[in-house]
């Protein structure tokens, strides 16, 4: 590869989970992201209220390495306004090609993941991607399921699992990053995807070998956070369901005009005269 090397941002949410984290930073030490020499990669972390065990993990790994750096919080905000605040808080002072979304409970089973993330990316036609494809499910009470196919038949790809995935960043430029309705989890990955679809991209299934959530029942601490989040935000599940199928499952989906994204995303959308200065 000659010329200047694309350049990647990765986005990782901790929150008071030393057992998920640990493993997975000394996963991305352990096998790097990249393998090529390609890549020009800054890893940010945004600690959003963890206890002192989770922030010292976080600390540690920044001084450790190069391009990277951690912001801390006071509270969880969630994951659409997380990762909406690094991209606006590290993007904007340095752009990247790609912004790359990290689940603190994932691990990756071989080194150059990323690399084969950026090569997936290559249509400029194709706005996200990831190794986790859903598809829209016939059974009744079911949304969607794995798209098991997805390598044979990518039109049948409805949207990306944001545990892990790569955005192109020219696309939250023109059209929006998460949605904060969605506070403070699910299905804004999904209604990031239908949103990019609507406006003419694609989606793209790429293979990485990784694991997800793998700890299970046995990581007790997740089972708390989540009653946590249901104190102080009551059943988010059920809600941002209703919202995503009131917008895009209906017969109408929702036009995608300069309006609706300047008053959706203020800090992120740029009209296509603005998104170039």
């Amino acid at each position: 590869m000659t010329g200047a090397k694309t350049s990647v941002l990765v986005s990782i949410l901790s929150w008071d989970s030393p057992r998920y984290l640990s493993n997975l930073l000394d996963n991305l030490d352990a096998l790097p992201p990249s393998i090529t020499g390609d890549l020009d990669i800054h890893i940010h972390i945004l600690d959003q209220g963890s206890a002192g065990e989770t922030r010292d993990l976080v600390r540690a790994f920044v001084a450790a390495g190069s391009s990277r750096t951690a912001t801390f919080l006071e509270r969880n905000i969630g994951f659409a306004r997380g990762h909406n605040h690094v991209f606006d808080l590290v993007h904007r002072q340095r752009p990247f090609d790609y912004f790359v979304v990290l689940n603190q409970d994932v691990l990756f089973g071989r080194p150059g993941w990323l690399d084969r993330l950026v090569e997936g990316m290559q249509d400029e036609a194709i706005a996200i991607g990831g190794p986790v494809a859903w598809q829209k499910c016939d059974d009744p009470g079911v949304l969607l399921e794995t798209c098991l196919t997805a390598d044979r038949h990518p039109e049948r790809i409805y949207s990306i699992q944001g545990s892990v995935a790569i955005v192109r960043s020219s696309a939250v430029e023109r059209f929006g990053l998460f949605d904060n309705t969605f506070t403070p989890a699910y299905f804004e990955d999904t209604d990031l995807c239908r949103r990019y679809v609507h406006a003419g991209y694609r989606l793209a299934w790429i293979a990485v070998d990784h694991v997800h959530s793998y700890l299970g029942p046995k990581q007790k601490l997740v089972r708390q956070k989540k009653e946590a989040l249901r104190g102080a935000f009551g059943d988010f599940h059920a809600r941002n369901m209703g919202v995503f199928i009131h917008r895009w499952m209906t017969s109408t989906p929702p036009t995608v005009t300069p309006e609706m994204l300047l008053s959706l995303w203020p800090n992120v959308y740029r009209p296509a005269d603005q998104s170039s200065g």
